[in-house]
């Protein structure tokens, strides 16, 4: 038996809030900054960091097997 149910979702807005559906947008007209670009860059720099080191861990040991057969 194939039952649904609904559920209702009631959001309040603050009396001075404005809700366009656009980018928040500074004063001056560019996109507002949030300060996480250094952070997001050295994680990425860190994935590729971890990446390359896998990578290179399984070359080294693919020569290494392919050398001892």
């Amino acid at each position: 038996m194939l039952t649904t149910s609904f559920v209702a979702l009631s959001l309040a807005i603050p009396s001075g809030a404005s809700v366009t559906g656009a980018a928040a947008e500074s004063s001056d007209g560019v996109l507002a900054a949030t300060g996480y670009a250094t952070p997001l860059l050295l994680i990425w720099v860190a994935f590729g960091l971890l990446a390359l080191g896998a990578a290179f861990v399984l070359l080294r040991t693919t020569v290494r097997r392919s050398r001892t057969a």
